[in-house]
C-alpha cells in the first residue's frame, strides 16, 4: 500500500489507519479547529513509529505555548527521521528548526524545501499568515514580501 497525505505527497508509514489520522490532524490544524490530538493519538497507536506524525505533534505543543512537550515531541520526530524519504526528512528539518525557535534559519528551510516540495502544506504553513515568520519578521515590507512568497504557491494549491 502507498500512503499519500492530501496533497498526494508520500507518507512513510503502511498503516492507513495512521495515514487517515494523520490526514484528519493535518486538515484540523489548517482550519484552526480542535481535535487534532485526538487525531494524532489514533494515528500513534496505529503507527508509534510515524515521524510526521510527532513533528505535527511538537507544532501543535508550540503553538499552544507547551515548549518542553513540543521539544520531546521533536525528539520523537527526529529519531525516526533516518528512514524517511528526501521530503519528510525535509519537512521534518524545517519544522525543527521553527519548533526550536530559529526563525531566521526555519524561514531559510522552509523556503528550501518548498523550492522543491511546494504542496507541502504544513511546511508552508509557517508563512502563510500575518502571524507567521513573515508577519512577525519585523522587515520592512514584509506584507508584500508575505503577498509575493504566497503568489508563487497559489497555483500548487487550486481551489484549497
Amino acid at each position: 500500500m502507498s500512503c499519500k497525505d492530501r496533497y498526494g505527497l508520500p507518507l512513510s508509514t503502511h498503516s492507513e489507519a495512521a495515514r487517515d489520522a494523520y490526514v484528519e490532524a493535518v486538515d484540523l490544524f489548517l482550519a484552526a479547529q480542535p481535535g487534532m490530538e485526538a487525531a494524532l493519538q489514533r494515528a500513534f497507536d496505529a503507527d508509534p513509529d510515524f515521524a510526521l506524525a510527532h513533528v505535527l505533534l511538537a507544532r501543535l505543543h508550540q503553538v499552544h505555548g507547551r515548549g518542553e512537550q513540543a521539544r520531546a515531541a521533536l525528539q520523537r520526530a527526529e529519531a525516526r527521521a533516518a528512514g524517511l524519504t528526501p521530503r519528510e526528512r525535509g519537512h521534518v528539518a524545517a519544522l525543527a528548526r521553527l519548533v526550536a525557535g530559529d526563525a531566521s534559519a526555519a524561514l531559510a528551510a522552509i523556503e528550501a524545501h518548498l523550492a522543491e516540495f511546494p504542496r507541502d502544506a504544513m511546511v508552508l504553513l509557517p508563512c502563510a499568515g500575518v502571524f507567521g515568520l513573515f508577519g512577525f519578521s519585523g522587515r520592512k515590507g514584509r506584507e508584500a514580501a508575505l503577498e509575493t512568497f504566497l503568489a508563487g504557491y497559489a497555483r500548487h494549491y487550486g481551489e484549497d
